[in-house]
């Protein structure tokens, strides 16, 4: 998976699968390639092999639970939980995803409860603080989001993970740019990309330029992506279509077109399917974005300036961080 193309690591992976059929490495590395590629039910049963082949390795349980939430099974996810935690397999990861999960479920008495697990822990309190800072983004607390990713940005520096820290600039450029604040998405994406030129970092950071109006910029980044990952499956196929969508929301209406029917057949083709580890903000975007392309293709209708377009629409949007396998 070094160049990222995640076709040519599925075949690898599932020839190794064959010649090794006991080895829960190649499975569970292929079903962090389903994943990638968005086939979520053979990642789940890949997770459910490697598991099966390493019943009492710890990361296999948080594996097989972030399977069945992206199924959207939550109960299922809530029972391999459980379990894990009975048998004292529970990891740090595996309370991240708790709490993601008790997120869905509207359970706060249960974030709190997974939050101070990992609150206090250098090199993972910094997840927690940037899960919560979503959340009270979701709920419209946006003076609380802003202080909890100063935590998580300054946890994460001081446990030397900087490309982490720049990760939580640039997610919360895109979400400050989504709900109007474009002065601040700048500043946050400027910080980021001082940190890091890390390929989600800069993807990040180039969509929330893009919706804040700095075209150039994000069109910049977009072409450095670009020239640095021309095999990269979840670039080329996600993050790239969706940077372009950003930056070229300011333009009239006959160049939007002309991007919008390449844009939205490459969404029809891999959108729904690639999701990379910016799973969330990414899978926000595309999608909103390549149906509201497709809705002024389809009218035949000026949508003017994005000035006057971001006036209309104020979203919440979850960012979630996911984790390395």
């Amino acid at each position: 998976m070094v160049t990222g193309n995640m076709e040519a690591a599925r075949k690898t992976y599932e020839l190794w699968r064959q010649l090794y059929p006991r080895d829960q490495f190649a499975v569970g590395n292929l079903g962090v390639v389903y994943a990638f590629l968005g086939e979520y039910d053979k990642a789940l049963a890949a997770h459910q092999e490697a598991w099966r082949l390493d019943p009492g390795n710890a990361l296999q349980f948080s594996n097989v639970v972030v399977a069945y939430l992206h199924l959207n099974w939550l109960d299922e996810a809530k029972a391999t939980a459980m379990k894990a935690i009975a048998l004292h397999l529970d990891n740090n990861l595996l309370h991240g995803d708790l709490y993601q999960l008790d997120f869905v479920q509207h359970d706060t008495a249960g974030m709190e409860k997974e939050a101070a697990e990992l609150i206090g822990k250098p090199g993972w309190e910094d997840l927690m603080f940037y899960n919560q800072s979503d959340t009270a983004a979701y709920h419209g607390h946006f003076s609380q989001a802003r202080e909890l990713t100063r935590h998580a940005v300054d946890s994460a520096q001081r446990a030397d993970k900087k490309e982490t820290a720049a990760a939580y600039e640039a997610e919360a450029a895109v979400r400050e740019a989504l709900v109007g604040n474009l002065a601040l998405a700048k500043r946050h994406a400027n910080n980021a990309l001082a940190l890091s030129n890390g390929k989600e970092v800069v993807a990040l950071s180039a969509t929330a330029l893009g919706l804040a109006g700095d075209s150039a910029q994000s069109a910049r980044l977009a072409r450095d992506l670009n020239a640095r990952f021309p095999q990269d499956t979840v670039v080329q196929s996600n993050l790239l279509p969706t940077i372009r969508l950003c930056y070229m929301l300011p333009y009239n209406l006959g160049v939007i077109c002309g991007w919008a029917a390449i844009e939205v057949l490459i969404y029809a083709r891999y959108g729904a399917k690639i999701q990379g580890r910016l799973t969330s903000c990414f899978g926000i975007c595309s999608r909103w974005l390549s149906l509201l392309l497709w809705l002024i293709v389809s009218a035949g209708i000026c949508i003017g300036t994005f000035a006057i377009w971001r006036k209309r629409f104020v979203f919440r949007v979850q960012v979630v961080t996911p984790k390395n396998t």
